[in-house]
């Protein structure tokens, strides 16, 4: 009987807390539309130690300008799209080249 007793009160909380998964909140008449984003946002982390200072674009926009090494822009919020992201490195004679 002892043992009964020790293996109820092991097996006890384990049927009650088995019984949870039953529980069903979902409201599956609910239609869940997700919202169109209005923006996106960028952020700059210039971590190349052997890389000249760089230039950033996206498409023909320039977000950042001489960006040295160790340094990190704010977000920087541009309007909801695609884009194709350009970093130049900017050469010792000032000229630039996409990397």
């Amino acid at each position: 009987m002892r043992g009964i007793t020790k293996l109820s009160v092991l097996l006890l909380p384990t049927l009650v807390l088995s019984g949870c998964w039953l529980d069903d909140d979902d409201n599956d008449d609910e239609v869940v539309v997700d919202p169109t984003p209005e923006s996106s946002f960028v952020r700059v982390h210039h971590t190349a130690s052997d890389a000249p200072n760089v230039n950033v674009i996206a498409e023909d926009t320039t977000l950042l300008e001489n960006v040295p090494y160790q340094a990190s822009s704010s977000v920087i919020e541009v309007e909801e799209g695609e884009y194709s992201i350009t970093v130049e490195g900017i050469l010792p004679d000032q000229s630039t080249a996409a990397v």
